[in-house]
Order: C-alpha cells, then sequence, then structure tokens
C-alpha cells in the first residue's frame, strides 16, 4: 500500500549551541547574492534558508519571473522548468523527467548548500517561486510527490498546512505567462547559438548545402546536405544533445 505523500522533511544545520545564523551558500537571488551572484548569504541554522529570502516569503509568497535570480542561475531554472509539464495555476503540475533509482530528483551543484547535487524537483519549484529556502520541508497539499506547481506545497517552517494564503492570481497568471516567454526566448538564442558555433568551427554552412537536398538521389535515402549534418551533430552532441531537436529541416533556412 502507498504511503500518502505529505511534503518534503527539513534538515537541521549542525551549529555550535546558541548559534542561529551563519555566513552560507549564495542565495539564487540577485538582490541578496550581490551583482554577481556569488556573495555569501545568511542563512538559518534551522533550515540553510536564506534570511532575506523567508522575511519576504511572509510578506510576498511567490512568483515566477526569472529576472528575481542571479544570472548564472537562470540557464539551470529554464533547464528544470522544462522538465515540468506547466498547466493552470490550480492543477498539478507533472515532474516529466524519469526516476533514477525510484527516485525524483533535480541535479543543482551547490556544495556549501549541501554534499549532494540531487534535490526533490519539489524543492527546486520553491527555490525559484517562493525563495531560496535551502534544505526547508514542505506541506503538500494535493499529495503527489511528482507536483512541481508552487501553490500546491507552503514552505514547512513559514506556514502551517491550513494557513490560508491570499495570492493575487492574476499576478501569478501574468507572472507565469513571462517564465513561458523567457523560456520560448531562451531557447530559441540557444538554437542560434549552436547554429553560429557549429558554422565557425567546422567550416559548415548550411547554404552550400541547400540544392543538394534537391540535386542528390532520392533513391539513396540520406543526401549530402544531411550526411554533413550528422558528421556535425556527432561532434557536438556531447555538448548540445538538443541538437537532435533540431535537425537538418532547421538549417536549411539559413
Amino acid at each position: 500500500m502507498a504511503v500518502e505523500f505529505t511534503g518534503l522533511t527539513s534538515h537541521i544545520a549542525n551549529l555550535p549551541e546558541g548559534e542561529t545564523a551563519y555566513r552560507g551558500a549564495p542565495c539564487l537571488y540577485h538582490a541578496h547574492s550581490g551583482e554577481d551572484g556569488d556573495a555569501f548569504s545568511w542563512r538559518s541554522k534551522i533550515s540553510h534558508a536564506c534570511i532575506e529570502c523567508t522575511d519576504r516569503i511572509k510578506k510576498d509568497p511567490l512568483g515566477f519571473n526569472l529576472d528575481r535570480l542571479a544570472e548564472r542561475n537562470k540557464q539551470r531554472a529554464i533547464n528544470f522548468w522544462k522538465r515540468v509539464s506547466i498547466e493552470d495555476l490550480d492543477q498539478c503540475w507533472r515532474w516529466t523527467a524519469p526516476s533514477v533509482n525510484s527516485r525524483v530528483n533535480y541535479t543543482w551543484p551547490r556544495p556549501k548548500l549541501h554534499n549532494t547535487w540531487r534535490y526533490h524537483p519539489i524543492r527546486v519549484a520553491m527555490w525559484l517561486t517562493y525563495g531560496d529556502i535551502g534544505r526547508m520541508g514542505s506541506h503538500s497539499l494535493c499529495g503527489n510527490r511528482r507536483c512541481c506547481n508552487p501553490l500546491h506545497h507552503l514552505p514547512s517552517d513559514l506556514f502551517n498546512r491550513d494557513d490560508k494564503i491570499s495570492y493575487d492570481l492574476d499576478f501569478l497568471r501574468s507572472d507565469l505567462q513571462i517564465l513561458k516567454d523567457q523560456m520560448i526566448e531562451s531557447e530559441s538564442s540557444k538554437q542560434e547559438e549552436v547554429l553560429a558555433n557549429i558554422n565557425q568551427e567546422t567550416g559548415f554552412i548550411p547554404s552550400k548545402y541547400k540544392q543538394s537536398v534537391e540535386e542528390n538521389n532520392v533513391s539513396t535515402g540520406i543526401t549530402l546536405y544531411d550526411q554533413e549534418y550528422l558528421k556535425a551533430l556527432r561532434s557536438y552532441e556531447h555538448l548540445y544533445p538538443y541538437l537532435v531537436q533540431i535537425g537538418p529541416s532547421k538549417w536549411a533556412r539559413e
């Protein structure tokens, strides 16, 4: 019989008796970690949470706009949200990445916060919406351990399960649309960067192969253009795995 999922567990920092805070890992948010996102932040002894974030959460619960994050954290945040099936605000947002050893997790190297780089996606979703709450636990309101909708989870050290949080739903819908636009923009710019790098480093110029698509004997199955694409792909797929999603037809428009 499956055990009911009620939320994540908080982890207590190992500090000397009497100390309530420590200077720890940089906060994910630029307002608390300096211009370069690498300044140490004051963190709670109880949960490793950024104290400035927890103070703000009580007044302004959450948001989605990635511009709040330090620049160095935005791409990893986008990579995370790509693995989430984002639905309406009142629905569960399913974590779509496969389980690893029967566990769901997302890799985010934060060595000064914890010696493991794998975190439950619910924890990461709360980092990116509520604030950098470190290893604070959660109250699950939906009971779904793969749901990454932050409105279905409350930071357990800040709220009780039965607390009625007042959200500005119009603002959140607008902010969520900003997140979706940022993800689309990032994907477009990444593809352009990949193609530019391949063109420069391999000398591959897609325009040279436009005619080969039509002129090559169709019966061979693979055109000269496709051969060049595959050659470049083999050289770069370890760095740019999403090249597979671009495909030769994308290059043909160059």
